[in-house]
């Protein structure tokens, strides 16, 4: 079998086409797109949470009924607008019909924070805002490991063409041990000398068909990969140059670090809500207008009124204190305490979990950081070697089409016989096979890199 018959099919489809083919097969990108879009609905919503102002409407205390020939009918309808960070206002509006006529009673309350407690919509909105930028890179990270796949199974085929050649030029070389024994030497038929070497040219045969199998099975995964039903291979397929000079990343800026620095300062936000225990707020309230006793609290709060006070709220506590005037009645003064103890101890067993997950937040930054750093230096070294690589095998190229040359020219004066120059033809078949597999590697190093930097190419 000749070299021109063993070599592998010319690719019918660009490099381009064949990774474009990949990533639209693969049924993963789909569902990571879809995680994406949805993580960023939850972001939008805990943004909304956290910086919108929120309304409330209500209707309490609807009555009807009556006492003879008179109806009676009631209701409490009330609006609250709370705006970020805890300032609130809110307004009533008792009203009843009965048979005195009707009558209504406007009631106008506002509380401001003084000082600000703990407020999970912050650490809710930072939670996710991550969880996001997670998603996002996980997709587009896919795509790249996508293309990493491509690319290994491009270099599958490349080194089981390189595989083959191999076995060519031995089988060459023991078909032409074979003949020269038997025009030199004079080995006769059924000798053990010729017997021996054909042998050995059985078993090369043996090994070619083995390499041919498997570069067969290579075409078939790559197909399978990239959904093409023509056989493709690496036979002029234009591998995507590379820039081996391109800067590599520091560790802070490698993905995993800078999650694991976004987690840190979420665990730090945490901390720093939690350390927020006490609420204070100034309250202030003013009413107008009576409502008959049918209406829900209007007998008690009859009258037009003003008033304002503090109101504190803790972990085991609740407090508040006011100054009031009641028109036709005068000053008033009133206040309220709760207490809810908590179990003994337990309070600082929930600071001490607070800070060891601040401190465990902060060292799984330091382990990442670390493991960036470690991966920056194999990136590096990588690099210098594909450079290295880069150079032996432009050599080799040169010299492998170099020796077909002279062989050509030899062949066709008669000094070189068709198994010598089949031998030199695998051989730079071969070269050409291991300059294919070496570029790339420099294609799966650079999207290593891309990797790293957090660095995507687009869509």
């Amino acid at each position: 079998m000749t070299a021109a018959a063993t070599a592998g099919y010319a690719s019918a489809a660009s490099y381009g086409e064949l990774l474009a083919s990949a990533v639209a097969r693969d049924t993963e990108l789909a569902a990571l797109a879809i995680a994406e879009e949805r993580a960023e609905i939850a972001y939008l919503r805990a943004v909304s949470a956290r910086d919108a102002a929120r309304f409330e409407l209500a209707i309490d205390g609807i009555e009807a009924g009556g006492a003879g020939s008179a109806a009676n009918v009631s209701a409490r309808p009330k609006a609250r607008v709370t705006m970020p960070r805890g300032v609130s206002i809110g307004v009533e509006a008792p009203v009843a019909y009965d048979e005195d006529g009707f009558c209504a009673r406007a009631i106008l309350n506002a509380s401001v924070p003084i000082r600000r407690g703990p407020d999970e919509t912050v650490t809710d909105a930072a939670i996710a805002e991550r969880a996001w930028i997670r998603a996002r890179w996980a997709r587009e990270s896919r795509r790249l490991a996508v293309e990493k796949e491509l690319a290994m199974a491009l270099k599958g085929l490349a080194s089981a063409e390189a595989s083959l050649q191999e076995a060519i030029r031995a089988e060459a070389k023991a078909r032409r041990s074979m003949e020269e024994a038997i025009a030199i030497d004079g080995a006769s038929p059924g000798g053990t000398v010729l017997l021996g070497l054909e042998r050995e040219l059985r078993v090369k045969a043996s090994e070619r068909r083995a390499a041919e199998s498997s570069r067969s099975s290579r075409r078939e995964s790559l197909a399978t990969l990239t959904g093409l039903l023509a056989p493709v291979s690496v036979d002029g397929l234009e591998i995507p140059a590379v820039d081996l000079d391109a800067s590599l990343p520091s560790p802070e800026s490698v993905p995993s670090a800078r999650f694991a620095a976004e987690s840190a300062r979420i665990a730090a936000i945490d901390y720093a809500e939690a350390g927020r225990r006490a609420t204070l707020a100034a309250i202030a309230d003013a009413s107008i207008g009576d409502a008959p006793g049918v209406v829900s609290g209007a007998a008690s709060e009859g009258g037009s009124s003003l008033g304002a006070g503090l109101a504190l709220e803790c972990d085991d506590m609740e407090a508040r204190a006011g100054l009031g005037y009641r028109f036709g009645t005068g000053p008033t003064i009133g206040g309220s305490v709760t207490w809810k103890p908590r179990p003994r101890g337990e309070r600082s067993l929930i600071e001490r979990d607070r800070e060891l997950v601040l401190d465990q937040a902060r060292a799984e930054e330091t382990k990442e950081l670390d493991a960036a750093a470690r991966a920056i230096v194999e990136l590096e070294y990588r690099r210098r070697e594909l450079k290295r690589n880069m150079l032996d095998l432009a050599d080799d190229l040169r010299f492998a089409a170099e020796q077909r040359r002279v062989n050509e020219t030899w062949l066709d004066a008669g000094i070189v016989s068709d198994t010598d120059y089949a031998e030199v033809l695998a051989f730079e078949e071969g070269a050409k096979a291991l300059d294919t597999e070496a570029a790339l590697d420099r294609v799966i190093w650079n999207i290593d890199r891309l990797l790293l930097s957090g660095s995507f190419p687009p869509d």
